[in-house]
């Protein structure tokens, strides 16, 4: 855990470095539930940091198609019902046709088993494959 929170800070600190990475490369998206957890955030410093982190970035709204889709991958327990959160993340992407969902929840969404099922229930309802990639492997290793 002491691993991410150090990933997490490095990107902070070079955040406008990052920022600028990510937009040269990627069209960047974020959901009102990514807002909403920022603007949860208990510590001020890095919830300032966080928002001016996402500053400017559009934000994917929840829509019914969304949320029945959270709910199949619920249903098939690819995500734990008592993390709604995580599988509304990913099914706000899936729907909006995001190409990538960058995430640090290895728990529920940056490993293997989920990666696999995502892409399978995603097919068989008639939404693309989507990427679950962490930041750091987004960033070609310009980040440290």
């Amino acid at each position: 855990m002491a691993e991410l929170k150090e990933g997490v800070d490095v990107l902070l600190e070079k955040s406008g470095q990052r920022k600028e990475i990510l937009f040269t490369r990627y069209e960047v998206f974020i959901s009102k539930m990514v807002e909403r957890e920022i603007e949860d955030t208990k510590d001020e410093t890095r919830r300032n940091d966080l928002l001016e982190l996402v500053k400017g970035i559009e934000s994917l709204q929840m829509t019914s198609d969304a949320e029945e889709l959270a709910g199949i991958y619920i249903e098939n327990e690819i995500i734990p019902a008592d993390y709604y959160e995580d599988a509304v993340h990913l099914s706000i992407a899936t729907v909006n046709e995001i190409r990538t969902l960058v995430s640090w929840n290895f728990n529920h969404l940056v490993n293997h088993e989920t990666k696999k099922n995502v892409k399978a229930i995603n097919l068989l309802h008639g939404y693309r494959e989507i990427e679950i990639e962490s930041p750091l492997e987004m960033g070609g290793g310009e980040y440290a």
